[in-house]
C-alpha cells in the first residue's frame, strides 16, 4: 500500500500536461500494435483468438506498470529523471549466489523481447513493400536489412538514440491518433459503398 501511495502521489504532483507528455514518451513501447493490422488475416479463428491477444495486452501493460511503480518507489521521483536505464539498474542490485551479475540475464531476456518485435516489424514492412509494389517478399526484406544495418551504424551516442527515439514517439503518436482512425473512416465508407 505505501508503494500505490507514493504512486498516487506522484499522479496527484503532476499537471494534466505533465501526464500527456509523460504518456507520449511511454508510447514508444506500444507503437508497435499496428502491425496487427498485417497479420490479422493470417490468423485461423481470429474471433475466438481476440480474448488472447487482449490478454497479451493486458499482461504486458500490467509488466509496464509494476516496472514503473516499482522503479518510482525506489529511486523517488527526483532521482527517476536522472537515471537513464531504471529497470538495468534495479536489475543490478539483485544477487544470487549461483549468478554474480544478475543484469546479464535481465539484458538477455530483455533481447529476446526486442528480437521477437523487430522480427514482427521487418516482416510486416516487407509484406507491405510486396502487396503495394508486387515485389518478391523475401528480397525487400534483404533491402530493409540492410538499410536498417546502415542506418544504424550512424547512430553514435545517447543524444542521437534519444533524438531518434523522441521523433519515432512523435511519429507514432500522429500515426496512432490520425492515420488509424482515418484508416477505419475509409474502410467503413468503402464497405457501405461496395454494398450499395
Amino acid at each position: 500500500t505505501a508503494i500505490l501511495l507514493l504512486f498516487t502521489m506522484t499522479c496527484l504532483e503532476n499537471g494534466s500536461a505533465e501526464m500527456l507528455q509523460a504518456a507520449t514518451t511511454m508510447l514508444g513501447g506500444y507503437i508497435g500494435f499496428t502491425v496487427i493490422f498485417m497479420f490479422y488475416p493470417y490468423i485461423q479463428n481470429a474471433k475466438s483468438s481476440q480474448k488472447w491477444a487482449h490478454g497479451g495486452i493486458a499482461a504486458s501493460t500490467f509488466v509496464y506498470l509494476i516496472l514503473m511503480i516499482t522503479a518510482i518507489a525506489f529511486f523517488g521521483v527526483n532521482r527517476m529523471e536522472h537515471t537513464v536505464w531504471p529497470t538495468l539498474e534495479m536489475w543490478k542490485i539483485v544477487t544470487m549466489p549461483f549468478v554474480e551479475r544478475f543484469e546479464y540475464i535481465g539484458i538477455s531476456t530483455w533481447t529476446l523481447i526486442v528480437l521477437t518485435n523487430l522480427c514482427l516489424s521487418f516482416w510486416a514492412a516487407s509484406r507491405g513493400i510486396r502487396q503495394l509494389f508486387s515485389l518478391n517478399q523475401r528480397h525487400a526484406l534483404i533491402g530493409i536489412l540492410i538499410i536498417s544495418l546502415i542506418l544504424s551504424s550512424y547512430i553514435n551516442g545517447k543524444e542521437q538514440i534519444d533524438a531518434l527515439s523522441s521523433m519515432l514517439d512523435q511519429m507514432g503518436l500522429y500515426l496512432n491518433s490520425l492515420y488509424v482512425p482515418l484508416l477505419f473512416i475509409l474502410s467503413l465508407f468503402l464497405l457501405r459503398r461496395k454494398k450499395s
